[in-house]
């Protein structure tokens, strides 16, 4: 049931989605900088990663809940293993801010 999904930054919203998702049945890969916010989600089944870039290592779907779009590309820099894959950027910002992603 459900492919494997990367939930990067789990805050409030993050967390909620992360975890609706492996009850939903879904492999979730979970990152954040604080580290210890991953542990009731990985005690939950989510697999922890040591950086962005493992989180988003085989997920078919990328889920984006970081503060600002600046954020985004510290963290992501020119990652660029996008193609192909469902994207859900739920950080506020400008429209600029987010073609400025493409």
């Amino acid at each position: 049931m459900g492919g494997r999904v990367a939930v990067l930054g789990l805050g409030r919203m993050g967390a909620a989605l992360a975890t609706t998702l492996l009850k939903s049945g879904y492999q979730v890969a979970v990152w954040n900088r604080t580290a210890a916010k991953m542990q009731p989600l990985v005690e939950a089944g989510a697999l922890a990663s040591s950086s962005p870039a493992d989180a988003l290592a085989g997920a078919e779907t990328i889920i984006l809940c970081v503060g600002s779009y600046a954020d985004t590309l510290d963290l992501l820099g020119d990652y660029a293993g996008f193609q192909g894959r469902t994207v859900v950027q739920l950080t506020t910002g400008s429209r600029q801010e987010a073609e400025s992603l493409r």
